[in-house]
């Protein structure tokens, strides 16, 4: 039992948050979101939650020197905190590409310096954390082996992984090189201090895996005090009356940093334990030597060289007995000096496999490489492209902003996918009652349909409820993804009990930064007949870079 204590006498309750206003910038597919709080003595704290967009996105890194000036005008110039939640293009990619107006590269100096109070991260970027080693090892492991499948593939078969590489910050330039778009000049991205790989193989295109995304970090972790927060942790505003709750990314999830994979223990330190080929050890130690690569471990799997090449034989689809290699297939007329073998028979035994399946010269007659299993396999690859992209989706850092006065919730969580959501954890309050009580939730990766538990969402029960979809329709469009999902956000699914979600909770108060057109300079969708708890402007401009929603106290 709790017995609050009795106001003494002259003790006036006085209110000290005014108002909180959200801005949410329109850059196209990427988050950038700008938190002023006011109180009640006219004093202003300024949040910047992560500034990035999607490589070749619509909008652009042009549109995002506009939002850099904008952002420094509306705050003269001083934000109390820079937010980064994880280490994606499409969140951080800002950082670096209008670093002439942020005054983050030490060579561009703006005349007038911003100041910068505190930069939060998640302890996923603290770079001596044992348990970050483990997350950076696996994400190495499968870089490598995603870039030996675009490798082996080419750019035409590996378009669907080159898609997904984006959002690390990386496309294919026009000579088939994996080259950095949108986040500086250096070629490639990958989460990893140590994951510069650059691997030259004979008749292969030469790939180079560089560190931009760590790069922003790195300028982030210098633009001031860094504070690197755990799930449970509270940080405080009391002249504004603010708890800051950050839910995630949880230290327990097991996609970031758990035991080894399907809890295989390695040949060498367990020569009794028989090693399983799993669908990714497989693909990895496939993939890397289809490409010529040498993979001396897999840290993140617990795997050492020897292991890999055993896992490799497992990984063959048919026995070596009943396998013809290419290597085999390709050598002259005769093939051995067998009178099982006619001459007759191993001439067309060898140009059945020229005439249909290819050695590499279509213009010879030969027939598509693609149509081998040597390649097709590869497809594999997309998997895991996926399989990474998630695991630093899940090191975004999750936060549950409780405007103490009234209880009501701001809820940020970068693109934490559902395993996140189901690790969330708070000691400081009832999680339960910040989902009740959350009237703005800010949907994470761009209204992906796996980026929102749906059984969390439906704890989403407060009448007041708005969701802020930061996306680029245009560009999901165009890359055949189901940005935002419409089982979210199409009111025409919401009688359905499992579709629909988000427009029935949000009883149909969803902001889109575009229409269903994809314009950038269009209207967000919502419903202006349904009642609003909080006020919604858009830029005058005729750049439209932001629209607004403000709760007033």
């Amino acid at each position: 039992m709790v017995i609050e204590p009795t106001p003494t006498a002259g003790t006036v309750n006085k209110k000290v948050l005014r108002s909180v206003r959200v801005r949410m910038y329109r850059q196209g597919l990427g988050d950038c979101f700008l938190l002023t709080f006011t109180n009640t003595d006219q004093k202003q704290h300024h949040m910047l939650i992560d500034c990035g967009v999607l490589p070749l996105s619509s909008g652009g890194s042009g549109r995002l020197d506009l939002i850099a000036q904008n952002i420094l005008a509306e705050t003269g110039r001083h934000l109390e905190v820079v937010v980064a939640t994880h280490e994606h293009a499409d969140h951080i990619s800002g950082f670096k590409s209008a670093s002439e107006f942020f005054g983050l590269n030490p060579e561009e100096k703006p005349p007038q310096p911003v100041q910068v109070d505190k930069v939060w991260l998640a302890w996923t970027e603290k770079k001596d954390d044992e348990q970050v080693k483990k997350i950076l090892a696996k994400t190495n492991s499968l870089a490598l082996a995603v870039t030996a499948a675009v490798q082996g593939m080419g750019a035409t078969q590996s378009q669907a992984i080159q898609d997904i590489l984006l959002f690390e910050g990386a496309s294919l330039d026009s000579d088939g090189a994996l080259a950095d778009q949108g986040a500086g000049t250096d070629q490639g991205v990958h989460k990893s201090e140590g994951a510069g790989f650059d691997q030259s193989i004979p008749g292969k295109t030469k790939f180079k895996i560089a560190k931009t995304m760590v790069q922003i970090m790195d300028l982030l972790r210098g633009w001031g005090p860094v504070d690197y927060l755990e799930p449970n942790d509270v940080r405080e505003l009391p002249e504004f009356g603010i708890k800051f709750h950050i839910l995630g990314p949880s230290r327990k999830m097991s996609m970031l940093g758990g035991s080894t994979l399907n809890g295989q223990a390695s040949a060498v330190s367990d020569p009794g334990r028989r090693l399983k080929s799993t669908q990714s050890t497989a693909f990895m130690a496939a993939a890397t030597k289809f490409a010529g690569m040498e993979l001396d471990e897999m840290p993140g799997e617990g795997l050492s060289k020897a292991d890999i090449d055993a896992i490799y034989k497992l990984s063959l689809p048919f026995d070596p007995a009943r396998s013809l290699s290419l290597d085999e297939a390709k050598k002259p007329y005769p093939l051995a000096e067998d009178a099982k073998y006619p001459e007759k028979l191993q001439a067309g035994y060898r140009d059945f496999f020229k005439e249909l399946y290819g050695f590499g010269d279509e213009s010879a007659g030969h027939g598509p490489e693609w149509r081998r299993i040597d390649t097709d396999w590869l497809q594999m690859g997309e998997t895991l492209a996926l399989q990474q992209v998630s695991t630093i989706n899940n090191t975004s850092l999750v936060m549950a902003i409780e405007l103490t006065e009234n209880g009501k919730v701001l809820l940020f969580v970068g693109d934490a996918e559902e395993e996140s959501w189901q690790t969330w954890e708070t000691k400081n309050a009832d999680l339960d009652k910040l989902l009740a009580n959350t009237v703005l939730y800010k949907v994470g990766h761009h209204g992906s349909i796996n980026a929102t538990d749906q059984v969390m969402l439906n704890k989403m029960t407060n009448s007041d409820l708005v969701a802020l979809i930061p996306v680029d329709m245009k560009r999901a469009d165009e890359k055949n993804w189901e940005f935002p999902a419409k089982t979210l956000y199409d009111p025409s699914m919401a009688e359905d009990n499992q579709k629909g979600v988000l427009f029935k909770r949000t009883l149909g108060r969803i902001i889109l930064n575009c229409d269903e057109e994809g314009c950038m300079n269009c209207d967000p969708i919502f419903d202006e007949n349904k009642p609003w708890p909080g006020t919604i402007s858009m830029d005058p401009t005729p750049e439209k870079l932001w629209v607004d929603y403000t709760l007033t106290f």
